[in-house]
């Protein structure tokens, strides 16, 4: 955010997916994202793979899947972290 320190919501690491705002519209990025070290990545080329999957039903719903799975993934470790974050809520 503009005039805001940067905040880290999560740390990934070898093997981990970055960015599946590309499956979704409006296809945009909602974060950035930085390497510390050197880093190998692979870019995808999104239309074609969201083309591929329209058309390949069984790939398709294989990959929502496994996106899916990221997705929940990443939503309880920022859960988590928020909790650890702000701490016990008193009544």
């Amino acid at each position: 955010m503009p005039g805001k320190n940067a905040v880290t919501i999560q740390t990934l690491g070898p093997g981990e997916a970055l960015g599946w705002s590309w499956l979704f519209p409006p296809y945009r990025w909602h974060f950035s994202a930085r390497s510390g070290a050197f880093t190998e990545a692979i870019a995808l080329q999104a239309r074609a793979l969201r083309e591929y999957a329209e058309e390949n039903h069984d790939f398709g719903y294989e990959l929502a899947k496994r996106v899916g799975q990221v997705i929940l993934d990443r939503l309880q470790a920022t859960r988590l972290r928020l909790v650890n974050f702000y701490g016990p809520v008193e009544e």
